[in-house]
């Protein structure tokens, strides 16, 4: 009995040390992958800066009718999408997580892009829901603003101009009186003024006529400059 024993616990201790040593060379099993694993999903939504009409503007619709969201992921040429929202939203998932470029094109109903924006570091994570705020603002680049008073009666031969352009974004004033063209000897007698390099945004004009020294007209109008746009005025004045 007690030689068998014996062997019993041997037979065990052996039995121990071989599954020690299988468990050794056999590596433990991951859970098997799921598909969506390294995969997020992105919702964007467009906020929109001053893009409403104003007193003088150049003669296209500046109403959003859609938007065109290009998105680049960790890998150009695989992780792209291309898509157009008509509510300010999109949400996406299946995205592949790592930084990705978003570019927002606003279209007027012509399908003319009339604002833009984009945010170069969006972080989409796996299993998570990126929230983004992209604001959409008028397009960069100048425009034209052309303008003109006439009149038919009185000679007023000494007429002078003073009118401003005040941007109300940042405050400038620029002086557009040297500017002005009179011409004073046809019917209608005309001051006219044109310029092509007025960088895009929203300004406030000031513009008066004086007749040796005399104020006699005047307006204060907001004006919009658009890109590649031609902001026009003919005020007739008696």
């Amino acid at each position: 009995m007690k030689r068998a024993s014996l062997y019993s616990i041997v037979a065990f201790m052996a039995f121990l040390s071989c599954s020690c040593s299988l468990g050794d060379r056999i590596p433990a099993l991951d859970p098997p992958r799921q598909d969506g694993a390294e995969k997020g999903t992105l919702v964007l939504t467009f906020q929109l800066t001053a893009l409403s009409q104003k007193t003088l503007v150049p003669p296209i619709s500046m109403e959003i009718s859609s938007f065109k969201i290009v998105g680049t992921g960790p890998d150009p040429l695989t992780d792209t999408f291309s898509k157009e929202s008509t509510d300010g939203h999109l949400e996406l998932s299946g995205l592949t997580q790592g930084l990705w470029v978003i570019t927002v094109d606003a279209l007027n109903s012509d399908g003319t892009i009339i604002g833009h924006g984009e945010d170069p570091d969006v972080l989409i994570s796996a299993g998570q829901v990126t929230d983004v705020r992209i604001t959409i603002a008028p397009l960069s680049g100048v425009g034209t603003l052309d303008l003109v008073v006439s009149w038919t009666k009185g000679a007023r031969p000494k007429v002078s101009v003073e009118s401003y352009l005040t941007s109300m974004s940042t405050g400038t004033v620029a002086n557009l009186s040297p500017d002005f063209i009179l011409e004073l000897t046809g019917n209608p007698k005309t001051v006219t003024y044109n310029s092509t390099t007025i960088q895009a945004g929203y300004y406030l004009l000031t513009l008066r006529l004086y007749d040796a020294g005399v104020q006699f007209w005047g307006i204060a109008e907001a004006v919009r400059i658009v890109a590649d746009q031609t902001t026009s005025q003919t005020w007739p004045i008696d």
